[in-house]
Protein backbone atom coordinates (compact mmCIF):
# COMPACT_ATOMS: atom_id res chain seq x y z
CA UNK A 1 0.00 0.00 0.00
CA UNK A 2 1.59 3.23 -1.11
CA UNK A 3 -0.82 5.55 0.72
CA UNK A 4 -1.60 7.83 -2.22
CA UNK A 5 -5.08 9.33 -2.15
CA UNK A 6 -5.35 9.29 -5.94
CA UNK A 7 -5.32 5.48 -5.94
CA UNK A 8 -8.30 5.18 -3.58
CA UNK A 9 -11.95 4.65 -4.49
CA UNK A 10 -14.37 7.55 -4.08
CA UNK A 11 -16.22 6.05 -1.06
CA UNK A 12 -12.89 5.61 0.69
CA UNK A 13 -12.04 9.26 0.07
CA UNK A 14 -15.43 10.36 1.39
CA UNK A 15 -14.95 8.35 4.59
CA UNK A 16 -11.42 9.73 5.03
CA UNK A 17 -12.67 13.29 4.46
CA UNK A 18 -15.59 12.91 6.88
CA UNK A 19 -13.36 11.35 9.53
CA UNK A 20 -10.94 14.25 9.15
CA UNK A 21 -13.66 16.88 9.43
CA UNK A 22 -15.27 15.22 12.45
CA UNK A 23 -11.85 14.75 14.04
CA UNK A 24 -11.08 18.44 13.56
CA UNK A 25 -14.42 19.45 15.08
CA UNK A 26 -13.82 17.15 18.04
CA UNK A 27 -10.35 18.59 18.66
CA UNK A 28 -11.65 22.16 18.51
CA UNK A 29 -14.65 21.31 20.74
CA UNK A 30 -12.44 19.55 23.27
CA UNK A 31 -10.01 22.47 23.33
CA UNK A 32 -12.92 24.86 23.90
CA UNK A 33 -14.17 22.69 26.77
CA UNK A 34 -10.74 22.64 28.40
CA UNK A 35 -10.42 26.40 27.92
CA UNK A 36 -13.86 26.95 29.49
CA UNK A 37 -13.09 24.57 32.36
CA UNK A 38 -9.79 26.31 33.18
CA UNK A 39 -10.66 29.96 32.62
CA UNK A 40 -14.42 30.02 33.24
CA UNK A 41 -15.14 27.29 35.81
CA UNK A 42 -18.67 28.61 36.42
CA UNK A 43 -19.68 27.50 32.91
CA UNK A 44 -21.42 24.11 32.77
CA UNK A 45 -19.73 22.01 30.09
CA UNK A 46 -21.65 18.80 30.72
CA UNK A 47 -23.98 19.26 27.73
CA UNK A 48 -21.08 19.96 25.40
CA UNK A 49 -19.21 16.94 26.75
CA UNK A 50 -22.29 14.75 26.19
CA UNK A 51 -22.65 16.00 22.61
CA UNK A 52 -18.97 15.38 21.88
CA UNK A 53 -19.40 11.85 23.22
CA UNK A 54 -22.41 11.35 20.97
CA UNK A 55 -20.42 12.54 17.95
CA UNK A 56 -17.57 10.15 18.75
CA UNK A 57 -19.98 7.26 19.21
CA UNK A 58 -21.78 8.00 15.94
CA UNK A 59 -18.52 8.34 14.00
CA UNK A 60 -17.10 5.09 15.34
CA UNK A 61 -20.37 3.29 14.59
CA UNK A 62 -20.44 4.68 11.06
CA UNK A 63 -16.85 3.68 10.33
CA UNK A 64 -17.41 0.19 11.72
CA UNK A 65 -20.51 -0.18 9.54
CA UNK A 66 -18.65 1.04 6.47
CA UNK A 67 -15.72 -1.31 7.02
CA UNK A 68 -18.03 -4.26 7.70
CA UNK A 69 -20.11 -3.51 4.61
CA UNK A 70 -17.06 -3.12 2.44
CA UNK A 71 -15.62 -6.39 3.73
CA UNK A 72 -18.89 -8.21 3.10
CA UNK A 73 -19.11 -6.77 -0.41
CA UNK A 74 -15.60 -7.96 -1.18
CA UNK A 75 -16.22 -11.42 0.28
CA UNK A 76 -13.74 -10.85 3.09
CA UNK A 77 -16.12 -10.82 6.00
CA UNK A 78 -14.59 -12.57 9.03
CA UNK A 79 -11.54 -13.57 7.05
CA UNK A 80 -13.43 -15.88 4.71
CA UNK A 81 -12.00 -14.38 1.50
CA UNK A 82 -8.64 -13.57 0.05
Amino acid sequence: MNGKLSDRATPDLIVIFLAGVVGFVLVVSSAAMVFAFVFRPEVDISTVAARVGTIVSSMVTGIIGYVAGKGAANGRFNGSGK
